[in-house]
């Protein structure tokens, strides 16, 4: 039973936040328990030396189209990403291609525990 006088909001919200920083750090660690190993991995597989081509020589305004015979999936986001760390880097920039993907996978684990604990 609530008492009168003793709720404060600002409590609430700080352990709010407090369960978010725990979800967030144990989904990082998660991760990087189930796929660390893959940091280790080469960036210059023959499909990585493709898009960076493919950014490099594509406009901003053809970025939903790919080429369809060596890349059958629609994948987007994906490479408008890589695209656009393409343009602000260019080649000097490929050991962080890795760590952005990374980053990017921890954000949507995040957001995907966030939805589930909101439901």
């Amino acid at each position: 039973m609530l008492i009168e006088g003793t709720h404060t909001p600002g409590r609430d919200v700080t352990m709010r936040v407090g369960y978010a920083v725990l979800l967030a750090v144990g989904l990082s660690a998660l991760g990087m328990w189930m796929a660390g190993h893959l940091l280790g991995t080469p960036p210059f597989e023959v499909d990585d030396l493709y898009v960076l081509q493919w950014a490099s020589r594509t406009p901003m305004s053809q970025l939903l189209h790919v080429d369809p015979s060596i890349y059958p999936e629609w994948r987007p986001f994906a490479f408008a990403t890589i695209w656009l760390q393409f343009q602000m880097t260019g080649l000097s920039g490929v050991p962080l291609y890795q760590a952005v993907n990374v980053a990017l996978w921890i954000a949507c684990a995040y957001l995907a525990g966030l939805l589930v604990w909101r439901t």
